[in-house]
């Protein structure tokens, strides 16, 4: 069930798999836990190759790669997806972020509110 464990590599919990495919919630944890077994097994890659899904792996190694480079943990990008989905949910648009943060910061000093 290579759409299963694609979905899930891509961050969908097992209900919302269910919800897109069809797959019983207690199936897509069998699915899940049988990659983990090979991982355990084979290793990595020789898990994905077998339950094709290499190119989700691949895709989060690169991710990981740059986080990496630039310095910048799992726990920050979270934060930081954090901050975008509430400033999106009061209107701000995410092209305008930096100057929106910005304004606001140089308003903060202004008003001595921070320094």
């Amino acid at each position: 069930m290579r759409e299963v464990l694609s979905l899930r590599l891509r961050g969908y919990s097992n209900r919302e798999v269910e919800e897109r495919t069809g797959v019983k919630v207690r199936t897509v944890r069998n699915l899940v836990r049988s990659f983990k077994m090979r991982v355990k097994e084979d290793g990595l890659m020789e898990a994905a190759s077998f339950h094709g899904v290499e190119p989700e792996v691949e895709e989060l190694f690169g991710l990981a790669s740059e986080l990496r480079k630039d310095k910048i943990a799992v726990a920050d990008c979270a934060t930081g997806f954090y901050v975008a989905k509430v400033l999106v949910g009061l209107g701000v648009d995410i092209k305008e972020f930096e100057g929106f943060v910005r304004d606001i910061f140089i308003e903060s000093v202004e008003q001595g509110l921070t320094g």
